[in-house]
C-alpha cells in the first residue's frame, strides 16, 4: 500500500538547550539518560504545541487561513 496524504509545514519557537546540562550529559549512566529524556519530553511537548490535525485537506486549509489572518505581521523568530 501506499501512503499519500498533504501537509501544512510550520514551525513554532526554538528550543534551546540548557548548556549547564552538559556536565551530567558527560557523567554517563543515569544522569545522561534523564537529561536526555528530559529534553525528548521538551521536544514532544512542543511538537504537540503545533500540530494540528483535520479530518481533511481544506479543513486544514481553511485553519491555516484563519490563523494566518489573526497572527501578527512580521513577527520575529525571539517573539
Amino acid at each position: 500500500t501506499r501512503f499519500g496524504g498533504r501537509a501544512i509545514v510550520e514551525f513554532g519557537a526554538p528550543l534551546f538547550i540548557d548548556p549547564n546540562t552538559l556536565d551530567s550529559f558527560k557523567q554517563g549512566g543515569r544522569a545522561k539518560r534523564e537529561v536526555c529524556n528530559n529534553l525528548l519530553s521538551r521536544i514532544q511537548d512542543s511538537m504537540r504545541s503545533v500540530i494540528v490535525t483535520a479530518p481533511d485537506y481544506e479543513s486544514l486549509k481553511f485553519v491555516h487561513t484563519c490563523r494566518r489572518l489573526f497572527q501578527q505581521e512580521e513577527m520575529s523568530v525571539a517573539e
